[in-house]
């Protein structure tokens, strides 16, 4: 058990004298300063103002009886230098001749820090006198008489200094230290500061974030050297949500820090903060982030629920109609062409015009929806007409075709079918592009794309120089075509198109077998191989079906050529050997 005492006491020890050595710096005990004693009153003669009080005499202080029972006192007021004011109570004074102290207080008057003795008279001996401090030392007043009701003075200087140590929140603040700035930012350390009072400023290193410190002056003494500086602007944020039952939770760093229903409040939170916030209404839920700053008002609304501004419009006959009323749940909102603002959801929507109502329809509304258009019957129309149904036109498209084409040439009263590059067949290919189909009134529209258009030999290879080759031809392929569409649903229609073609050469060759090369025979007389081969432009009418099921539309096409080939040469005959191009497609578009 005692064993235990001491080294508990041991450890307290070594920290006091640790903390001591960090934070002051003792260089020898009190010092009185020279020349600094003297008697404010002699002959009951009034005192000066440097006690802090003005006028005073020895009539004017209240004197305290000492040991003997009488008021025969002095008054020793002892001026502390370079001490903080929670070390000034401690600051005591001892009688040479062993009397005691009839009484003790502490005054300050502004920056100046004092301490009163009421001391016995010494008559006609001298009296010295001990000024300590337990922490600081002590030092000797000597060689002095004290006469009854004088006032007398003394200056003692305490030659201890601290390190002062300076933070702020944020960091990199500038400091001035008594009308000095310092050269480095918080946080700082300023060696070897007296203790006392001192003026001290900040200035933030980013004023859209921090505050100012204004100059204010702080109390240094040893047990009160580190000073921190709140710098952070700071906001009450109040978060409201609508509707107003909604469950609000508010996270910072992935932590619950707030939650409630309907109404939450970030209380005295730094700027530059960021939040997460989370709605929850019902299956609805939507996460928003919000950064505490100047901007941010102080009351954010968050609409849990979505809205989207939705324009409606009608037809009638398949043409624009303005002035049809606009229900929505029962409730007439206006008339089209109009647009409203509506929560995410499901609506009931009808309208009517001139006595006719279209058939109600529900409407979606998210993120999605712009435009809701509806058709109302006529008066005249009472059957069905496709021109009333409310068709979503889908403009523009992706289309992948699988084609077909060969050159007929007419030989001996026959027809034979040829390839390009002269022998008996057709060839295979693919068409990838784009297409571009608007619509106008009453099913009216265009049909026009670009197409990449590849074609391969029906045998996929060719004899040439003694071996088989793989032969491809390139082309360029653009369709302009009249198109009627007969809408039989929103969704569902059926197209006739009509119209001509073009395609452009690009590549026309083989490559060679087991090599990585390959030859381009080119368009039109190749003179090298003594080749006819068509010629690089071809045209061609274009007859056309199509079925479209929402964002996907089939076809099939045939395109009969215009343009006579020259695909070889008689002998016999001497005359070219001539064909026209046919092609067959079919394909899928995706519609959007």
């Amino acid at each position: 058990m005692l064993q235990k005492i001491f080294t508990r006491t041991l450890m307290t020890l070594m920290s006091l004298v640790a903390y001591a050595q960090t934070n002051a710096t003792v260089r020898e005990s009190l010092q009185i300063v020279d020349n600094s004693f003297f008697d404010y009153s002699a002959n009951n003669k009034e005192a000066g103002t440097d006690m802090g009080v003005t006028n005073m005499t020895h009539e004017s202080i209240e004197w305290p009886l000492n040991a003997d029972g009488d008021d025969n006192c002095a008054l020793l007021i002892v001026v502390v230098e370079n001490m903080g004011r929670d070390d000034l109570d401690a600051v005591n004074i001892e009688l040479d001749n062993g009397e005691q102290v009839a009484q003790a207080k502490t005054n300050t008057a502004g920056n100046k820090l004092t301490r009163w003795f009421f001391i016995p008279e010494s008559g006609d001996r001298q009296m010295g006198v001990t000024i300590s401090h337990p922490r600081y030392g002590a030092a000797k007043l000597s060689g002095n008489r004290f006469n009854k009701k004088h006032i007398y003075q003394v200056t003692v200087r305490n030659p201890t200094t601290v390190n002062l140590s300076i933070t702020s929140e944020p960091a990199g603040a500038t400091v001035t230290f008594d009308g000095q700035q310092m050269a480095n930012t918080t946080p700082l350390t300023i060696p070897d500061v007296l203790m006392g009072t001192h003026t001290i400023a900040l200035s933030p290193a980013n004023a859209a974030t921090a505050m100012p410190v204004s100059q204010r002056t702080i109390d240094v003494n040893s047990s009160n050297s580190a000073f921190h500086f709140d710098m952070m602007k700071r906001k009450t944020v109040k978060i409201v949500a609508e509707p107003s039952d909604s469950r609000l939770i508010a996270k910072l760093n992935d932590k619950i820090i707030e939650e409630g229903q309907g109404c939450i409040v970030l209380e005295n939170v730094p700027y530059e903060r960021d939040y997460t916030i989370i709605g929850k209404y019902y299956e609805q839920e939507l996460t928003d982030k919000i950064t505490i700053n100047e901007e941010l008002p102080a009351e954010y609304k968050l609409k849990v629920i979505g809205s989207r501004s939705v324009s409606f419009t009608s037809k009638q006959n398949n043409s624009e109609l303005r002035g049809a009323e606009v229900t929505i749940n029962g409730r007439t909102v206006g008339v089209t062409p109009m647009t409203k603002v509506l929560d995410y959801g499901n609506y009931t929507v009808s309208m009517s015009y001139g006595g006719y109502s279209s058939k109600p329809k529900t409407l979606k509304v998210d993120k999605k929806l712009e435009n809701c258009m509806m058709s109302v019957p006529s008066r005249k129309n009472v059957s069905f007409n496709p021109w009333n149904v409310d068709f979503h036109k889908r403009q523009y498209g992706l289309a992948v075709n699988y084609v077909n084409k060969y050159y007929s040439v007419k030989q001996g009263g026959k027809s034979k079918h040829f390839n390009n590059i002269g022998t008996e067949g057709g060839n295979n290919g693919v068409q990838v592009g784009l297409s571009y189909q608007p619509y106008f009134k009453y099913g009216q529209g265009i049909s026009f794309g670009f197409y990449a258009q590849i074609l391969m030999d029906k045998e996929a290879e060719i004899y040439m120089d003694n071996d088989y080759h793989k032969h491809k031809q390139v082309d360029l392929y653009i369709p302009l075509q009249y198109q009627f569409t007969l809408p039989l649903s929103p969704n569902f229609s059926i197209s006739l198109n009509a119209g001509a073609a073009v395609s452009v050469g690009v590549y026309n060759g083989f490559s060679i077998k087991d090599e990585n090369t390959s030859i381009d025979l080119g368009f039109g007389y190749n003179e090298e191989y003594g080749m006819y081969l068509p010629e690089r432009v071809d045209y061609s009418l274009l007859f056309g079906v199509g079925i479209q099921i929402k964002n996907f539309k089939i076809e099939a096409k045939l395109a009969p050529g215009l343009r006579n080939h020259k695909l070889g040469f008689d002998s016999e005959s001497k005359s070219y050997i001539e064909g026209k191009s046919n092609a067959f497609s079919a394909g899928v578009s995706f519609l959007f």
